[in-house]
């Protein structure tokens, strides 16, 4: 008999974190599970960590590989996945005890396609912010509602969504595996890869569910991470990411989709303002950084013709900034959030 769910978790470099994580997914109440340990060519002892775990509980198998990155970590977990559903989880976080319970019974009882829920942001102190899903206690089966909601990850469009930020994160949900093997869907090796999986997911499903637990448990602190350390080269990293946004969207045949990939691509500039400030560089070389990403002819042309009332009132401020050149007044407004 196949597993009811595969839970699948890429390694690398948490060995400080990786104890905590494994122990919260043998605990699951839902014990009819398989967990898939990938060792993306990890240089610490996450690779022994891992086999030593499979040694004691039979439901772990561990895959070793050279490192290719967290999407191709994913898909090396989804060729050798059997359960009936597939959830994922950050080898430096970890989930409460009923997190897949709460997530399968729901894909049971409804037979979803996707069943997605909230997290917890922790620290070593514990819990410090709830993030209860926005649309929990909904369900769709209409493929046109499902579209509506697929349009979002493209980007956050003040005039459409106001304040409310749909998150895209792929260790929130369980997704039917037959799904994604029927369509070949798999994660790309780019940043934020989470975005276009669900884009490429959320166009073949017929059935979604959110519901209100916030059983993931996401870390803030202390673990290195590509969205929060700046590098001279994470410049083509985003900018492949808001190209690749604005390809899609332009192939959407929908006005929509478009507008929010410039938004979207508004929101990396600032993104990438906070981590050049987190660099701690010379104000000089700071501004040389945002100067180098704010004139990127490919990055320039994802945003060309996006009209300032499509942005936030702290969002149009930065671009506008941006478009005139104000790049250290522009530092200093993304250090404000």
């Amino acid at each position: 008999m196949n597993p009811v769910v595969s839970i699948i978790v890429p390694m690398y470099n948490v060995e400080k974190y990786l104890h905590q994580c494994i122990d919260s997914l043998i605990n699951q109440t839902l014990r009819d599970i398989e967990i898939i340990l990938v060792d993306d060519g990890s240089p610490d002892k996450c690779g022994e960590i891992a086999d030593d775990y499979a040694k004691l509980d039979s439901r772990i198998q561990v895959v070793h590989q050279q490192n290719q990155g967290l999407g191709p970590a994913r898909n090396t977990g989804l060729s050798v996945a059997r359960g009936e559903y597939v959830g994922f989880v950050d080898s430096d976080d970890y989930v409460k005890p009923k997190m897949f319970e709460h997530l399968y019974q729901v894909a049971q009882e409804g037979n979803f396609d996707i069943v997605t829920g909230g997290h917890d942001e922790c620290m070593t102190a514990g819990v410090v912010r709830h993030c209860v899903h926005p649309l929990a206690g909904k369900s769709y089966q209409d493929q046109n509602a499902i579209l509506n909601i697929r349009k979002r990850f493209y980007g956050h469009w003040q005039r459409k969504d106001g304040k409310i930020y749909l998150p895209v994160s792929a260790w929130r949900s369980i997704y039917k595996r037959k799904v994604i093997a029927d369509n070949n869907l798999f994660f790309r090796e780019i940043l934020s890869e989470d975005i276009f999986f669900d884009l490429d997911i959320y166009k073949v499903i017929n059935s979604i569910a959110y519901i209100g637990t916030t059983d993931y448990c996401y870390r803030k602190e202390g673990q290195p991470s590509i969205t929060r350390t700046f590098s001279e080269k994470k410049l083509d990293r985003y900018r492949k990411v808001v190209v690749l946004l604005k390809e899609l969207a332009q192939k959407e045949n929908d006005s929509e989709c478009i507008v929010r990939a410039q938004c979207h691509a508004v929101d990396r500039c600032r993104e990438y303002a906070r981590l050049i400030n987190q660099s701690g560089d010379s104000l000089k070389n700071r501004k040389r950084y945002l100067k180098n990403f704010a004139t990127d002819q490919d990055i320039r042309n994802c945003w060309k013709s996006l009209s300032l009332k499509n942005l936030s009132l702290k969002q149009g401020c930065f671009h506008w900034l941006i478009l005139h050149k104000f790049y250290v007044i522009a530092l200093m407004l993304a250090a404000l959030k």
